[in-house]
C-alpha cells in the first residue's frame, strides 16, 4: 500500500477549508454498515491541491484504494459495530468521488481507448437494470496437490485463477495440478448491471443512440430505476471479447461505477446562456411568439394551424401539482386520427426532434421491449434485466409513438396507467418494480380500413377503445378530402418546397449559385425559430415558469363548465329526456393544462383570459370534430365511452322493442325477433331504419343481443 499516498488523503480529508468530511467520517462510523460511502467533491479536492486532482483522474483505481484506506485510519476505535469485529481495519468503506471536470465528462459515442482506466463521468438514460446477486471480490483456491490456499483478488468481469501454486515446496503449474474454488472462505459484493443510453439531445444527427454496461457495485445497487437521467462517475475499462470460446483481438468496453449522480430537477443538463435568456425572454415579449412557435413546427407541413398550436403548448406543458394525497399531472396528451399521405408520421418525427427530451417511436416496430417495458436475459451473464420502453425512456419529456393503432394488448392495457398516473406497475420473471412514464404523449393512428369513410363517425373507425381515447387531451382528426381551393393552396406549396429543395440541392453541387434569399423567396424553409434555441426556450420555462390563475380566470372557467354542461341537457323525439355530456371534469382539467402551457410560453407566472380563452378555442376545435352525435349535438361521451346519450336511449328503444316482439304469441320465442319485425317498429318509434343493423351489431359486441338463427335476434339473460 502506497503510505505517502494514504498520509495525504488523510490530510486532505482533515484539513481545514472543508472539514466536515472529518464529521461525515465520525457519523459514517455511526452509521456502519447501513451507511458505509463517503461522497468527495471532486471541487473540494482541487481547491487545496489541483495537481492532486489531477493525477486522481488518470490513476484512479490506486488514489481510491488509498482513499478508502485513509478514511478506514480516521475512523474511531473505541467502537463495536463492524459487524462483530471491533477493528476500523475491516470496515468495507468506499469513497466515492463526484462532480468531477466538464472535460473529463464524455458522451456514449464520444467514448475512445485514451481514457480507458481513467476517472470520466457519462451522462445517459438508464435503459436496464438486472437483478442484484453477489459477485466474487476475493478469491480462495487450494491447490488439489499441496492443499495450499491462494488468494486471488477480482476485479475483472471473469473469473481470475492461479496459474502456479505459490507453496515453494509445490510451485505445479495449471497443467500439473488443478486449483478448486473454496466457496465458504470467498468474499463477495453485491453486483448490479445497468445498461445506460445516450441521451437523445446528445445525438449527432441521425446516429442510433450508443449503450454502455455499467457495474454498480455494494451500496450503488438499486439506487436508479430504467428511465431515470443519471450522470455515472467511474473508470472505463475493457474485457476482451471471446469468439467460440477462444480470445478475440477485439475488446468490449465497461464503466466501473464509483459514484451515481441522480437529477434533482428536470432540464438541468441543459446549459442556457446568458446571451440565450436574453433572446428567450425578447422573444417571450414578442405578441406574436404563439405564431412563432407553431410555424417553427413541421415547416413543411402546411395548413394545420390548430393542430400545431396545440401541439406547441403540449411542448410546454401545464403544471404537475403533488400533495400527500394525490398527483395530478400536468404533461398534455394529444392524438392524431389520420388518413395516410396526411402529414402525421412527419410531425411527430419533427416535434420529437424539437422536444428537449423528445422520443420517436413506431408502436408497430416497438415489439420487442414495447411502449412500457419488459424483461429479458442479459446477453452478457444470463440475468434478467429489466427493460423500459419509449414511454419509460421519455420520462420527463415526450413520447412521439406512431401507429398507435398497431400496439400489442399487453401495451395497450399498460398505457392507461401509463398515461393517467404515469407509472406502470412491473411483475415479471423474477422482476418487480415501479417505474415512471412522466412524459407528455403524441400520438398517431390511422382508421381501420386505411382512410375514413366520412359518412361515418370518426370513432366508429379505429381500434382504440374508448378507456383509452380518453386519457388524451385533445383528439384531432386529419382528413385528406378534395377541396379545389385548399388543394390549390397545399399542392402550390408542396411544388414550391420541392423546388426550393432542387435549388439547395443544386447550389450545394456548385451547379447554381443561388443566394439564400433568393431560395427563401420560394418558400420559407427555415422556421421562425432555430430548433437549438427554441429547445431551450421549452427547457428554460418549464424549469421556472410555474403560473397561476388568477379570480377572474376562475369564474370565467367556472362560467364555461356550467354552461357547456346545461347545453347538453334536451328531449328526444317523443319528448324523453336526453343527458348529453360535451364536457367532464377530465377535460375540465385538460384545459387547465392547456391554459397552464399557454401562460409558461409568455414566460408569466399568471394565467390570464387571454390563456383560458385560447385553450376552449382548441377544445372547442376537437369537439367539433370527434365528439357530435348523429344529430350533430356535442357529447363527449362518443369518446369517453364509446356511444353517445342518443345511441344509449337508442339501444335501450331496440331492447324494449324486442322484447315486445317476445311477447308477442304470433313470435317463435326460440328464434327471437325477426331484423324486418325489428326495423318496422324502430321506424314507428321515429328510429332510423336503416342504422337498426349497425345498433344491433354494437349492441351484440357489448353483450346486450345474440343472434339464435339467421336474422333473428334475442334478448340476453344479462
Amino acid at each position: 500500500m502506497d503510505k505517502d499516498l494514504i498520509k495525504t488523503w488523510e490530510d486532505y480529508l482533515q484539513h481545514p477549508i472543508h472539514g466536515n468530511y472529518y464529521k461525515k467520517i465520525q457519523t459514517l462510523a455511526t452509521n456502519y454498515p447501513e451507511e458505509k460511502s463517503l461522497m468527495v467533491d471532486y471541487w473540494d479536492i482541487a481547491r487545496i491541491n489541483d495537481e492532486f486532482a489531477e493525477k486522481f483522474l488518470n490513476e484512479p483505481r490506486r488514489y481510491i484504494q488509498a482513499g478508502e484506506e485513509a478514511i478506514r485510519n480516521l475512523l474511531p476505535i473505541d467502537v463495536d459495530y463492524y459487524e462483530g469485529t471491533t477493528d476500523p481495519k475491516d470496515a468495507e468503506i468506499n469513497m466515492r468521488v463526484f462532480n468531477i471536470p466538464k472535460t473529463s465528462k464524455h458522451n456514449l459515442g464520444d467514448l475512445r481507448g485514451s481514457e480507458l482506466e481513467h476517472y470520466i463521468a457519462i451522462d445517459g438514460i438508464v435503459q436496464t437494470r438486472s437483478e442484484v446477486r453477489p459477485r466474487l471480490s476475493k478469491a480462495v483456491f487450494k491447490c488439489a496437490r499441496c492443499e495450499e490456499h491462494l488468494v486471488m483478488y477480482q476485479d475483472e468481469p471473469l473469473l481470475r485463477e492461479p496459474i502456479a501454486c505459490g507453496n515453494k515446496n509445490c510451485l505445479r503449474t495449471v497443467g500439473k495440478t488443478s486449483f478448486n474454488l473454496i466457496k465458504e472462505q470467498c468474499e463477495y459484493i453485491d453486483l448490479q448491471i445497468i445498461n445506460i443510453q445516450e441521451s437523445p439531445e446528445g445525438l449527432k444527427g441521425t446516429a442510433p443512440p450508443q449503450n454502455l454496461k455499467v457495474f454498480a457495485k455494494d451500496d450503488l445497487c438499486g439506487k436508479v430505476i430504467p428511465g431515470e437521467r443519471v450522470v455515472i462517475n467511474g473508470v472505463l475499462f475493457a474485457s476482451q471479447r471471446r469468439v467460440n470460446d477462444k480470445k478475440s483481438v477485439d475488446f468490449d468496453l465497461f464503466l466501473d461505477a464509483f459514484s451515481i449522480e441522480q437529477e434533482d430537477s428536470p432540464y438541468e443538463d441543459i446549459t442556457i446562456t446568458k446571451k440565450e435568456e436574453e433572446e428567450i425572454k425578447a422573444l417571450a415579449n414578442n405578441p406574436k411568439v404563439y405564431g412563432l412557435i407553431r410555424d417553427s413546427i413541421a415547416p413543411g407541413i402546411f395548413e394545420m394551424d390548430e393542430i400545431k398550436e396545440a401541439i406547441s403548448l403540449q411542448l410546454f406543458g401545464g403544471v404537475t401539482k403533488e400533495t400527500e394525497m394525490e398527483r395530478v399531472r400536468g404533461d398534455i396528451h394529444i392524438l392524431l386520427l389520420g388518413d395516410p399521405g396526411t402529414g402525421k408520421s412527419q410531425l411527430l418525427q419533427y416535434t420529437a426532434n424539437i422536444s428537449p427530451r423528445g422520443m420517436f417511436a413506431s408502436a408497430k416496430s416497438a415489439t420487442q421491449v414495447g411502449l412500457t417495458a419488459t424483461a429479458v436475459k442479459d446477453d452478457y451473464d444470463g440475468r434478467w434485466t429489466l427493460v423500459g420502453g419509449i414511454l419509460v425512456l421519455a420520462d420527463k419529456g415526450m413520447a412521439c409513438i406512431d401507429e398507435l393503432d398497431k400496439m400489442s394488448q399487453g401495451d395497450r392495457d399498460a398505457l392507461h396507467p401509463a398515461m393517467e398516473q404515469q407509472m406502470i406497475y412491473f411483475a415479471k420473471a423474477t422482476i418487480k418494480a415501479s417505474l415512471y412514464t412522466r412524459c407528455a404523449v403524441l400520438a398517431g393512428a390511422n382508421p381501420k380500413k386505411g382512410r375514413f369513410d366520412q359518412e361515418k363517425s370518426y370513432t366508429e373507425q379505429i381500434t382504440l377503445l374508448p378507456t383509452l381515447l380518453s386519457r388524451f387531451d385533445l383528439i384531432f382528426p386529419l382528413i385528406d378530402k378534395a377541396e379545389i381551393q385548399k388543394d390549390k393552396r397545399l399542392s402550390s406549396k408542396v411544388i414550391k418546397r420541392h423546388r426550393a429543395g432542387q435549388m439547395i440541392a443544386s447550389k450545394n453541387h456548385g451547379a447554381t449559385s443561388n443566394s439564400d434569399e433568393e431560395i427563401e423567396n420560394v418558400i420559407k424553409t427555415k422556421p421562425a425559430i432555430e430548433i437549438d434555441l427554441l429547445q431551450k426556450y421549452i427547457a428554460y420555462a418549464k424549469r421556472n415558469i410555474f403560473p397561476i390563475m388568477n379570480d377572474d380566470v376562475e369564474e370565467y372557467l367556472l362560467d364555461y363548465y356550467t354552461d357547456k354542461r346545461k347545453e347538453g341537457i334536451g328531449k328526444d323525439e317523443d319528448g324523453e329526456r336526453i343527458d348529453r355530456l360535451s364536457i367532464t371534469l377530465r377535460q375540465l382539467e385538460g384545459l387547465i393544462r392547456l391554459s397552464e402551457a399557454s401562460a409558461r410560453v409568455r414566460l408569466s407566472n399568471e394565467i390570464i383570459l387571454e390563456d383560458i380563452k385560447r385553450s376552449i378555442r382548441l377544445f372547442d376545435h376537437y369537439l367539433s370534430s370527434m365528439a357530435r352525435d348523429k344529430g350533430g349535438k356535442f357529447d363527449i361521451d362518443v369518446i369517453m365511452v364509446g356511444s353517445s346519450a342518443m345511441q344509449r336511449m337508442s339501444a335501450k328503444k331496440i331492447l324494449t322493442i324486442i322484447k315486445e316482439l317476445h311477447d308477442d304469441i304470433e313470435i317463435d320465442t326460440n328464434k327471437g325477433a325477426h331484423i324486418r319485425d325489428i326495423k318496422q317498429r324502430a321506424i314507428e318509434k321515429k328510429l332510423d331504419g336503416d342504422e337498426v343493423e349497425d345498433m344491433l351489431e354494437a349492441m351484440s359486441i357489448r353483450g346486450e343481443v345474440f343472434t339464435p338463427s339467421l336474422d333473428h335476434w334475442k334478448i340476453t339473460r344479462n
